[in-house]
């Protein structure tokens, strides 16, 4: 099978072979125009010779006529002064006739006889004419030898040959105007006929190459529309210009489309979550099999309903809200959302959905969460067992602790006492453990709400340093809050909780003789307070670590205690405050804690 040339080069041919055509049309014109040229030239010069010609026959004629007679001739005279201008103006003549003749041999060589001819008659009637003026006499039979001699010249002079040449260049300038007719004549006809098969050439060949090209486009648009409806595509083209090139990577697409399509229906079909597409109305176009599973219906029966049928009517506005907002775009997080199934019990679903403006149709998943919202009661439930019966039994227990380190119920010995005071301290870790437990469930559960207000840094900072001056003395860390005029937009119970778990924290890993150091500053939009110790400092890799739950610093001398709840609770706090904590350190140089808060908008702070 013939393969197809490429685009560019039939358009090459579209436009070189009119041109080259041209080129020959514009080429056969020249040499018209040429050969007219020179039939002018060749008549101009035919003409010049010719005249030439005559004048010289003209002027030979008057020499005959007027010099012929010997008798008329006066020694006084000045017959032969005139005689010696004609044979000058002659001589002229020849020299014209001779410079006009010299291309052409033929010519060339009539007029040199001619000329030679008549250069010795001039030179006889010149001998002559001195003879006759010195005194001399031609007798009859010397003249009549003279002119007998005078006619041969005059017969060699005025040749035949020499007046046909005349004759001929007449001739050639007088069939000139024929011969320039006949050129126009064929240049016309050559610009017309030329310019036409011209073209008509570009025509054929455009409308070849246009058939050629709108043919195989028009398949490609038919491949383009098959693929949209999904039916199978016209054979590929073949060939190897670009149209087949571009078809080949066509079927192609539509192939890798086919197999994307195929695994994607794949997936679809055997996902877990329920995956449907919903009108701008909220009915169903689309539904993937899970919707069996998930909400008890197949998916033949979910299109053609609406959504809104499968949402209890407690959710509706909610459900309802969630669409609007998807339509505008100001909500793209997913919704939490009740269902029903077709049984009519209810199921907790997490609702993701997308809106296309091209399509006007909603994209959505709805994975269910029912597993996950029963764990979550039940860790409820548990945290509140937690609560009610085990911290008020420990509560129970500590104070019949204390009653007994108050000699209530009588002395102890010394060894009891020795293990009153560690029943009193394991009491207060566990109760605190519980505390932590709770309040990270709290926050995790979204249940802490804050009580935020104009508060004052410094008296934060006297408050906790009066609570862990104790706890420093113990250790034999000094304290060093620095007073601050700032004011921060904050929850007191929740600032006081952090602060004391940090400069705790502080105080228990700070050696002995070492300072615990507080302060506060302005750092740019918000207010940051920073906790440092001169303690063993930690490790790089556990910089981010540390906030998580369970989480201690290993290896850096005898176990300090705690539950490992205290850092992750101060993060959880400071991020509900919409600030952040991180942690400045370096082995064997200490830490610094720093958090920020929201400044106070009522209080500016004072010039220092």
């Amino acid at each position: 099978m013939r393969q197809p040339i490429s685009l560019s080069t039939q358009v090459l041919i579209l436009l070189t072979v009119p041109l080259v055509f041209q080129l020959g049309l514009l080429g056969w014109l020249a040499t018209l125009q040429r050969e007219a040229e020179l039939q002018g030239e060749k008549a101009l010069h035919a003409q010049r010779v010719s005249e030439a010609i005559n004048f010289l026959s003209k002027d030979i004629y008057t020499v005959i006529t007027s010099f012929a007679d010997f008798k008329s001739i006066d020694p006084d005279d000045d017959t032969g002064a005139k005689f010696l201008a004609m044979a000058d103006k002659v001589r002229a003549d020849y020299k014209v006739v001779a410079e006009l003749t010299r291309d052409n041999p033929q010519q060339a060589a009539v007029v040199d006889r001619a000329r030679a001819a008549g250069e010795t008659a001039m030179t006889q009637v010149l001998n002559a004419q001195n003879f006759i003026r010195n005194g001399g006499e031609l007798v009859r039979d010397e003249r009549k030898k003279f002119w007998h001699k005078m006619r041969e010249y005059i017969r060699v002079i005025m040749s035949n040959e020499l007046l046909a040449i005349g004759r001929s260049e007449a001739e050639i300038f007088n069939h000139n105007p024929e011969l320039q007719a006949n050129y126009r004549k064929q240049t016309q006809q050559a610009l017309l006929i030329g310019g036409g098969v011209n073209v008509l050439l570009a025509l054929c060949l455009a409308l070849y190459l246009t058939k050629s090209i709108t043919g195989r486009l028009k398949l490609l648009s038919e491949n383009a529309y098959l693929m949209a409806i999904g039916r199978p595509l016209n054979p590929a083209l073949s060939g190897s210009d670009e149209i087949a090139s571009v078809d080949q990577a066509f079927h192609k697409m539509a192939a890798e489309l086919r197999e994307a399509s195929r695994k994607q229906g794949a997936i679809i079909d055997n996902a877990r979550d329920m995956i449907c597409s919903l009108d701008q109305s909220g009915t169903f176009l689309e539904v993937n099999p899970a919707s069996k599973t998930i909400i008890g219906y197949d998916a033949e029966e979910l299109v053609g309903r609406h959504f809104i049928d499968l949402v209890p009517q407690a959710e509706r506005k909610k459900a309802l809200e969630f669409t609007e907002n998807l339509r505008s775009g100001t909500n793209l997080r997913p919704l939490e959302i009740v269902l029903t199934r077709s049984d009519g019990q209810p199921i907790d679903a997490l609702w993701s959905a997308h809106w296309s403006e091209e399509e006007e149709t909603f994209f959505c998943v709805l994975h269910d969460i029912t597993d996950r919202r029963q764990a979550e009661r039940m860790k409820q439930e548990v945290v509140a067992m937690v609560t009610h019966d085990l911290r008020t039994p420990l509560a129970t227990i500590q104070n019949f602790l204390e009653f007994l380190s108050d000699g209530f119920y009588g002395s102890v010995n010394e060894k009891g006492a020795k293990y009153l005071v560690l029943a009193q301290r394991n009491g207060d870790r566990m109760i605190s453990l519980i505390n932590d437990l709770l309040d990270i469930e709290k926050i995790k559960s979204g249940m802490m709400e804050l009580e935020r207000g104009e508060l004052d840094l410094n008296k934060s900072f006297t408050l906790c340093q009066e609570l862990q001056t104790s706890f420093a003395d113990q250790m034999g860390v000094a304290l060093d809050f620095r007073p601050t005029a700032l004011f921060v937009n904050a929850d007191e119970d929740r600032l006081a909780r952090v602060l004391s778990n940090l400069v705790s924290n502080a105080i228990k890993f700070s050696p002995r003789g070492s300072k615990v150091t507080v302060w506060a500053e302005q750092d740019e939009n918000m207010i940051a307070i920073t906790v440092q110790d001169q303690g063993p400092g930690v490790p790089a890799h556990m910089l981010e670590s540390v906030f998580d739950r369970f989480q201690q610093v290993r290896g850096q001398g005898p176990k300090k205690g705690g539950s490992g709840l205290g850092l992750a609770i101060c993060k959880a706090i400071v991020e509900l405050h919409g600030g952040r904590i991180w942690l400045r350190s370096e082995e064997g140089k200490g830490s610094a804690f720093t958090f920020t808060l929201q400044p106070s908008l009522s209080v500016k702070p004072a010039a220092r």
